[in-house]
């Protein structure tokens, strides 16, 4: 898992990717594994609807906040 995490974050180096871990794992162990390898959030099957939802838009905002942090130093530069 660690090596998937190296290769996904040095892929995007310009931008955040935002990762969400769903799985079967419930065991408190495979969750500090699953974030110690890099994930952003993780979610235990079965899930709950609303619960992803929520989920789904911190990551949004994130990605978004990192978006806007890209364009501003874009414009930092061209200064």
């Amino acid at each position: 898992m660690c090596e998937t995490r190296v290769k996904v974050r040095e892929h995007h180096r310009d931008w955040y990717t935002y990762l969400l871990l769903l799985t079967s794992k419930s065991g408190k162990e495979d969750l500090i594994k699953g974030m110690e390898a890099g994930a952003d959030d993780y979610i235990v099957k079965p899930f709950d609807q609303p619960e992803l939802s929520v989920r789904i838009q911190a990551g949004i905002r994130l990605l978004q906040s990192q978006e806007q942090l890209l364009r501003t130093r874009e414009a930092l530069r061209e200064q």
